[in-house]
């Protein structure tokens, strides 16, 4: 017997958005809201994990695209505005911490915005495993 879902994970879609006036860069491409971002590495500073995004994915933070200010990362759930050189020299989780993030576990839920070249970027959920 076969049943139906109600709540169907929607995909998400690399496409033209016209609110936006530009193209939306999905990664991975047609991820849903199961789908989650790991990265296993230990404890990375701020500017290290910045490194990876532009090394694997190839993102810019948004702050540093077009002329309006953008939050480039959410820490479990609260946003982070400040990526100066002072924040960027800590460890995420100690920043999480700051923010007042409940690190119960190893690990913290990190949404990352941004561009892919001239794209905007839709990411999934980065699950980021500090220990």
């Amino acid at each position: 017997m076969q049943f139906l879902d109600p709540f169907a994970a929607k995909k998400n879609k690399s496409k033209y958005d016209e609110e936006m006036g530009c193209d939306l860069k999905c990664i991975p491409e047609e991820w849903t809201s199961h789908t989650k971002i790991v990265v296993d590495k230990g404890s990375l500073t701020l500017k290290a994990f910045i490194d990876f995004l532009e090394a694997e994915y190839n993102i810019t933070r948004a702050e540093d695209n077009m002329d309006f200010v953008a939050t480039p990362f959410v820490l479990g759930g609260k946003p982070l505005m400040d990526v100066g050189e002072e924040k960027q020299a800590m460890k995420l989780e100690d920043i999480a911490r700051e923010l007042g993030c409940n690190l119960q576990e190893n690990n913290l839920k990190i949404t990352v915005m941004g561009y892919v070249g001239d794209d905007y970027l839709s990411m999934a959920p980065i699950k980021y495993i500090f220990a």
